[in-house]
């Protein structure tokens, strides 16, 4: 399994499953919308031998998920959307993706109207050299 394979499996969960608000996934045409919304991404972090003598790998990344609310109308909705996705990727293992628990961080006013929080589920896949 590669990166990109990794991705694929992240964002099939969370279009399958999630519907609280719109998505936008990396490198993808989006329209911000007035209400919140999400961005996901993922971002690779290493691969290692799994096992002696390289017969297979592991890939480890990262599957962000950034909760966008606007500014000014509180945290309430930007921290139960963050325990929903936590939830969503937390301690499973989907399609060869193995997830250990989501976190959640606070990143606040992003600067262009939008309060945000950031949901990330570290995960690795092992691949058969």
């Amino acid at each position: 399994m590669n990166f990109d394979e990794i991705r694929a499996v992240c964002e099939k969960r969370i279009t399958t499953n999630w519907t609280n608000t719109d998505i936008a996934f990396d490198n993808s045409n989006f329209e911000v919308p007035d209400g919140a919304w999400i961005r996901c991404f993922l971002s690779p972090i290493t691969t290692v031998n799994a096992s002696l003598g390289g017969l297979s790998k592991r890939d480890y990344a990262a599957f962000t998920m950034q909760i966008f609310v606007p500014l000014n109308e509180g945290t309430g909705l930007a921290y139960q959307y963050a325990a929903e996705l936590e939830e969503l990727f937390s301690n499973i293992s989907i399609d060869g993706v193995v997830f250990y628990t989501a976190e959640t961080q606070r990143v606040g006013d992003e600067g262009n109207g939008w309060f945000m929080v950031t949901v990330r589920a570290q995960c690795w896949a092992q691949t058969a050299c």
